[in-house]
């Protein structure tokens, strides 16, 4: 049971990671700076869909960690989406500002890499603690 659900929530991931990268590397090879602005305002509208989504999905949780996480990560959330709306109204239209928000991009996925690095550590800890009760379990036997 524990690989199958770890395995497919790895799929999802994967084809999240590859779609990112995509359209990342399409972005920065585009000349259409209004198919650039539109395809934001997909993604954000996208974004706060998932957003809602997930939050409602961990509010009927039976597990209280999954609970305080979908909090904390909807506090964390909110606080992004501010500091991102801040930095983009900041970061007008000069060269400098623009590099800024580069940066700024750049620290996001770093800390992209740094929730899927939790999420393993999650993901690791729960087959630790299947594999114990399946020790425990044989050991009965």
């Amino acid at each position: 049971m524990r690989q199958t659900l770890l395995n497919i929530k790895l799929m999802e991931l994967q084809q999240q990671f590859c779609q990112l990268t995509n359209q990342l590397a399409l972005d920065q090879q585009t000349d259409k700076h209004e198919q650039l602005c539109h395809d934001f305002r997909l993604l954000a509208d996208e974004y706060l869909r998932k957003e809602k989504s997930l939050s409602e999905k961990a509010q009927t949780s039976h597990s209280a960690a999954a609970c305080a996480l979908s909090a904390i990560q909807e506090s964390y959330c909110q606080q992004c989406d501010k500091l991102l709306k801040q930095a983009a109204s900041a970061c007008l239209s000069d060269e400098k500002n623009a590099e800024m928000m580069a940066l700024y991009a750049e620290f996001a996925l770093d800390y992209a890499a740094l929730a899927m690095d939790h999420a393993r550590l999650a993901a690791l800890k729960a087959i630790d603690m299947q594999m114990t009760i399946e020790e425990k379990e044989e050991v009965i036997k």
